[in-house]
């Protein structure tokens, strides 16, 4: 009964997801608990800016961050309904996508991360439209702007570059002026930030050992017992629901082949980063979570099974409040 509540694309869905998302950061809000750690633990070079700012102001910083992901939220509705790689209109992808990264209260602050994640869902609408575009020398120029601009907000953002590699040969030919025009986007950006950095902050000096933290192990997210079992149950839907799609998977449009394929990359190429790279910390699932929550719509709303189907989603609503509590 919860879950065909909220699988649906109803107005009253959006107040619903608004109030459950309010709930689970109301905690935080009350106690105006704040995570204290020092600038080059954000993993940007705009960490100076955001430890001042956290620090100064916990309440707005929170607030802000609040209303980020719910629009973010929003937006991933918004692309599903452009793209259609979920056949019925539905928010339940905000929903998951809001409990997956909310759920635990260490990423209740305004991150860098938080932040890039709204250039990482621009990424996706700019390579999900290439592929039936004759020409995509705009769109690549775009993608590369954005990506920057994501890497700028957290470093380690680098690290999904292969992916979106992968994403421009599944989507579309090989075509050199496309990706020429996407590497003169990428520097852009890069470009702009170094010269206003040399003019206005380094006057005419940059000293680049400045930045050496980037590189520097940053294991600053940690999890207890409750949040490692509400890990586990999220990341068993998870291999269950990308089975059933890959059984599945000759069902559906080729387009939405194509997109499930990059989700499923971008979704397994984390905890491979994760892992292996040694600075890199758990943030780097939160551009994961956008995927996450597509895949895991896609299987909970196509389950034969109505009562594991309520049981599932009930785990990640219920399990999302409790986290708060204890």
């Amino acid at each position: 009964m919860i879950f065909k509540i909220f699988n649906t694309n109803q107005p009253y869905v959006l107040i619903l997801f608004f109030l459950i998302e309010l709930t689970v950061w109301g905690f935080s809000f009350f106690t105006g608990e704040s995570v204290q750690i020092s600038s080059n633990q954000y993993n940007t070079v705009f960490g100076n800016f955001l430890a001042d700012f956290n620090t100064n102001n916990h309440l707005l910083s929170k607030i802000i961050a609040f209303v980020l992901l719910f629009m973010q939220a929003i937006y991933l509705t918004w692309l599903n309904k452009k793209y259609f790689f979920i056949t019925k209109r539905t928010y339940l992808p905000a929903i998951i996508y809001l409990l997956a990264i909310s759920s635990f209260r260490q990423y209740q602050e305004l991150y860098g991360v938080i932040i890039s994640n709204t250039f990482f869902l621009l990424i996706i609408n700019e390579v999900f439209s290439v592929y039936k575009k004759r020409t995509a020398i705009a769109s690549y120029f775009n993608i590369g702007v954005f990506f920057t601009i994501a890497l700028l907000l957290y470093s380690n953002f680098i690290f999904y570059m292969p992916i979106l590699w992968i994403s421009f040969v599944i989507l579309r030919p090989v075509n050199l002026r496309e990706w020429i025009s996407g590497f003169i986007g990428f520097l852009t950006p890069v470009l702009i930030f170094v010269l206003l950095y040399y003019i206005f902050f380094f006057k005419g000096e940059i000293n680049w050992t400045d930045y050496t933290y980037l590189f520097k192990n940053a294991n600053l997210i940690s999890f207890n017992l409750y949040e490692l079992i509400y890990i586990v149950i999220i990341s068993i839907l998870l291999i269950l629901g990308i089975l059933n799609l890959l059984r599945r998977y000759d069902s559906k449009k080729i387009s939405t082949r194509k997109y499930i394929q990059i989700f499923i990359w971008t979704v397994l190429s984390s905890p491979i980063i994760y892992f292996v790279i040694h600075f890199v910390d758990a943030r780097i699932f939160i551009p994961a979570a956008i995927p996450i929550a597509y895949l895991l719509t896609l299987y909970l709303a196509n389950m034969r099974s109505k009562i594991f189907q309520e049981i599932a989603f009930t785990l990640l609503l219920i399990g999302s409040l409790i986290l708060q509590i204890i």
